[in-house]
């Protein structure tokens, strides 16, 4: 904040003569600045100020006050002492001393100390560090630059470059490079460039996005990387957590995050699960190149979130990996603690391989799991009115979740279905390197509300999913009747197949992703990943 030539400084040291010049502004010239000085220099205590009246003239504070701002919508200027304000100013410019201000204000420091509390939980104020400049901070955003320190609490936001350091706590989000150090507590999430140096404690998350930051990780923590990071950027205690991510992820997680929400808000209006469509996304699109792998993870964002909120509003779907049979009854998931008599897996024993109890068959071929609900039988025959079989036909408004699962040892008669077992033979990758091709069935089961409605099978010779069929007639349904006799355990994705089926197509079965480095096109899946698998 600086002073016009030519004006002079209007200096009070009193509560009184501060008072006068309040209830006569007119006495002012325009940007004059009123400051505040102590009564007495050498005193202990320091000279006390209220203002209770708004100026629009700028006051500043200096050594040895202790000033109250009631009004807000003023410029302030600390240039030591202390200000305290419970409402969001104007401007805020310390050059050194105190200043506690709430969320919403900006503030700009030279020097001295900003502590923001309380104020409007979303309010959206801007503090600046520069120099030597310290804050501790709860909401808002803060740019820190050169030898300044912040700590930050709640959901605040940190930008940090040059030799900042920032202890971030709680939920807040810390951007670093440029030789910036943070220090992450809590459920805190930072995000590392070039040079930056973090330390991450329990429970916070540290996202490396170049080779040229370091990280330090403690038990607890979650390590993110994106491609090209290996582990000389980084140490690990036993019990951190890794996951790889895109770049775009790492770089623009804002971007991604909405692209999402607008994916889920898209499925609650019952609009097309198709990207290209949302404005927002056509916007996000703008000056990227066709190919571009980062309009690839946009669109990808969007429709994570679209299949979301399909999964949240269907969680059997989501969360069963077997097919269903019988009339509705779902086929045991180790994923989901289903109640025992929606139990409908038989084994050689006759008995459910979760709860144990029996199955019996009447006259008519009728089979029926005895549960432990009040003795109720539950009917698990198969013999449905089968609706006409269709091919690649899924339509609009029905949104689907997938599981993936494999059928081992193809244990059915081929006579009851058309499905022709794969033989153990070598298939080419696209790139022309010879791999060994899984004996397993690789199928695909699509649910809608809840209940098996498509069914698609791995072709590993063209390296593609082969037609939708339905799954209550013919070759679908035979699938389905060989998923739901198959064991929970023996329908899980082995290593194998899922590396099989990734250095075929490029892309992870587990979700779909793309494979964008070298080290998981080796691995035929991400890292996030491996835990699913068999």
């Amino acid at each position: 904040m600086s002073h016009p030539i030519h004006t002079a400084l209007v200096v009070v040291t009193s509560q009184d003569e501060l008072d006068r010049v309040l209830n006569n502004p007119e006495v002012l010239y325009p940007e004059q600045p009123v400051v505040l000085k102590a009564s007495d220099p050498e005193a202990l205590r320091p000279t006390v100020f209220n203002v209770h009246t708004r100026l629009v003239n700028p006051i500043e504070v200096t050594n040895g006050t202790w000033v109250d701002v009631h009004v807000p919508d003023m410029d302030i200027e600390v240039r030591g002492g202390r200000m305290n304000t419970p409402h969001v100013q104007k401007s805020v410019h310390i050059v050194h001393g105190h200043a506690h201000v709430p969320r919403g204000c900006d503030v700009e420091a030279d020097g001295g100390f900003v502590s923001v509390r309380g104020g409007p939980d979303k309010a959206a104020g801007t503090i600046r560090l520069r120099g030597a400049a310290q804050g501790e901070v709860d909401g808002g955003t803060v740019l820190a630059f050169d030898n300044s320190k912040i700590v930050a609490y709640g959901s605040t936001k940190v930008r940090a470059t040059g030799l900042a350091q920032v202890t971030s706590h709680a939920v807040s989000d810390v951007y670093a490079d440029d030789r910036a150090t943070v220090y992450a507590h809590g459920k805190s999430t930072t995000r590392l460039y070039e040079n930056a140096t973090g330390y991450g404690n329990e429970n916070s998350s540290i996202t490396l996005t170049s080779p040229t930051a370091r990280a330090n990780m403690g038990p607890g923590s979650t390590l993110r990387t994106v491609s090209g990071v290996t582990s000389d950027h980084y140490e690990a205690s036993e019990g951190v957590r890794f996951e790889e991510v895109s770049d775009l992820d790492a770089r623009y997680p804002d971007i991604v995050r909405d692209l999402r929400l607008r994916g889920a808000a898209a499925f609650e209006d019952g609009k097309m699960r198709a990207p290209v469509l949302d404005a927002e996304v056509q916007k996000a699109l703008e000056g990227l190149l066709v190919g571009d792998p980062r309009s690839v993870e946009m669109m990808e964002a969007y429709t994570e979130g679209f299949d979301g909120a399909s999964q949240a509003q269907n969680p059997y779907g989501a969360e069963l990996i077997a097919a269903y049979s019988g009339r509705g009854v779902p086929a045991y998931s180790p994923d989901t603690p289903l109640e025992p008599h929606l139990n409908s897996y038989t084994d050689d024993t006759e008995t459910c391989c979760e709860c144990g109890e029996p199955f019996t068959t009447d006259d008519t071929g009728i089979t029926r799991h005895v549960g432990s609900g009040g003795g109720v039988d539950y009917d698990a025959d198969e013999d449905h009115s089968p609706f006409a079989e269709f091919e690649d036909v899924v339509p609009q408004g029905f949104p689907l979740t997938e599981k993936v699962l494999v059928l081992p040892d193809h244990g059915f008669d081929p006579e009851e279905s058309p499905m022709i077992p794969l033989p153990p033979v070598d298939g080419v990758r696209p790139e022309g390197t010879v791999i060994a091709k899984p004996t397993e069935t690789l199928i695909k089961i699509g649910y809608k509300k809840g209940e098996p409605h498509v069914v698609q099978n791995f072709n590993w010779d063209t390296r593609k999913w082969g037609r939708s069929m339905s799954s209550t007639i013919g070759p679908g349904k035979a699938l389905i009747a060989e998923a739901t006799r198959t064991h929970p355990n023996s329908r899980k994705v082995p290593e194998h197949v899922a590396a099989a089926y990734g250095q075929c197509t490029g892309s992870c079965l587990m979700c779909s992703r793309p494979l964008s480095d070298a080290a998981s096109m080796g691995k035929g899946y991400g890292p996030s990943c491996r835990s699913k698998l068999a």
